[in-house]
């Protein structure tokens, strides 16, 4: 009995320990871990927005993004972004799987010079420095995680 409360003890201690170790903008759900969910601002008026994050996989097995949502906007989704013979092209992606032991990091470009972002479309209001606003994030696998995404400076 004292065996298993000591067990059950130092779980407890060594779930402070990792959750300390996070910063506020870090996240995580079961084998993923999600950083630095930030968008940048937005003038009044504009119908759209766009927001980051960096999404490990810590785990053995692949994860798929299926769907994200937020109070803040009508419709979000997922888009690729690639330039192909000096052409830029946006498309919407509804399905990304992300392979064990692979980060991948929006606000970069990753794959074969493509990059990511979340599009926030029918936005309910600017978004302004310092603001934050939820974005629900649902995978195959894991299941839903939802973030506290800040609204930061864009730096040039």
């Amino acid at each position: 009995m004292r065996a298993s409360l000591h067990k059950k003890l130092s779980r407890v201690f060594l779930s402070f320990l990792i959750l300390g170790s996070a910063s506020a903008q870090d996240f995580n759900l079961k084998q993923l871990h999600i950083s630095h969910p930030f968008a940048h601002p937005t003038v009044t008026g504009a119908p759209s927005g766009a927001a980051y994050f960096t999404l490990e996989n810590i785990g053995h097995k692949s994860d798929s993004l299926i769907q994200l949502t937020s109070p803040i906007a009508q419709s979000v989704t997922l888009h690729s972004m690639s330039t192909d013979h000096g052409i830029m092209r946006m498309r919407e992606v509804t399905t990304f799987t992300i392979a064990p032991g692979k980060k991948w990091d929006m606000s970069a470009s990753n794959d074969d010079a493509h990059s990511y972002h979340v599009m926030l479309m029918g936005l309910k209001h600017p978004l302004k420095v310092g603001d934050t606003f939820p974005l629900t994030l649902t995978f195959k696998k894991s299941g839903r995680l939802t973030l506290l995404v800040k609204v930061e400076e864009q730096v040039q």
